[in-house]
């Protein structure tokens, strides 16, 4: 896909973490309830017992196994990760002089920056990626040519809401 980005004035950032995030979360949450028929306090424990359940599995010594199909898992993933996930990404390109010099010769040279993502998930990298790009207060328009790649089609719900 591709996206135009015209990076915002210092004082009025556009592209912040936990509303982004939040208003996805709250949306999955309202589907959730909807769908399941049980109320807003009772989705909101399972994904906290989903977040929980895929720390133990991150820090278990193994390969996790971790269940990205499940909407609740999603949800867990989206509040706990996705933030700090896009600021490792903000940051790798804000304390990295080459890469950031290399996105801006490729952005000069074709006008436009391709970026592929594997196991992007819900787009961490992207949110990253456009947080640095607004901070960065580079002139004009930047166009991403953004692919993302994941074996979990349930993503495209994090993208859609």
């Amino acid at each position: 896909m591709k996206i135009p980005f015209w990076p915002a004035a210092p004082s009025k950032p556009y592209v912040r973490y936990f509303p982004i995030i939040a208003a996805v979360v709250e949306s999955g949450i309202a589907a959730l309830v909807k769908r399941s028929g049980q109320d807003r306090t009772e989705v909101c424990a399972a994904i906290k017992s989903q977040i929980e359940e895929c720390s133990n599995e991150w820090y278990s010594n193994r390969v996790p196994n971790i269940n990205y199909s499940n909407p609740l898992c999603r949800l867990g993933y989206l509040y706990e990760i996705v933030p700090s996930t896009a600021s490792i990404v903000e940051h790798a390109f804000t304390d990295d002089d080459e890469l950031n010099n290399y996105f801006n010769e490729v952005r000069q040279r074709k006008g436009a920056v391709s970026v592929c993502a594997f196991g992007e998930g819900p787009g961490s990298e992207l949110l990253g990626l456009c947080k640095w790009i607004e901070r960065s207060n580079i002139p004009g328009c930047v166009t991403l040519d953004y692919l993302l790649l994941d074996r979990v089609n349930e993503w495209l719900d994090s993208w859609r809401a």
